[in-house]
């Protein structure tokens, strides 16, 4: 598959803050269930602590997407016929994906190019064009 910045952009489309939640170590295309909140709890109990968990299974009652920063991006890569398909060479952080990217510049010089993406260090995003990002920001402020 050609990844495309417009093809990126189409996939985030489908995300948005009445749909989806942010959950820590997660990636776009998944859903909000019980396996997958255990899975996660276990992998990194500092982000899924008790006082989360009432908001954790209301995602999972809502069927929500979920995702992290970087999952949003890793959720694109990782589609093959429109499934999300788990591929190791993805599975990258935000400081890696950045460590990768071919072309890199301060956001004062954006160009105008919708589906750039974005990065502070351990935090991505990604350029919508006109001044907008999508941000999975965290817990506290969503998607």
């Amino acid at each position: 598959m050609k990844f495309t910045n417009t093809g990126l952009i189409e996939f985030l489309s489908r995300f948005n803050h009445a749909n989806s939640s942010y959950w820590y170590g997660t990636i776009a295309g998944q859903k909000a269930n019980k396996a997958l909140y255990n899975a996660k709890k276990r992998q990194y109990p500092a982000h899924y602590g008790a006082s989360r968990t009432a908001r954790y299974n209301n995602d999972i009652k809502l069927n929500k997407n979920v995702m992290d920063c970087i999952g949003a991006i890793k959720g694109y890569l990782m589609q093959i016929n429109g499934k999300l398909v788990y591929q190791a060479k993805f599975d990258l952080g935000a400081n890696g994906m950045f460590k990768k990217a071919k072309v890199k510049g301060k956001i004062k010089n954006i160009p105008e190019i919708p589906g750039l993406g974005l990065y502070k260090s351990g935090h991505a995003g990604v350029y919508l064009g006109n001044g907008y990002c999508f941000e999975a920001s965290s817990f506290a402020n969503g998607i």
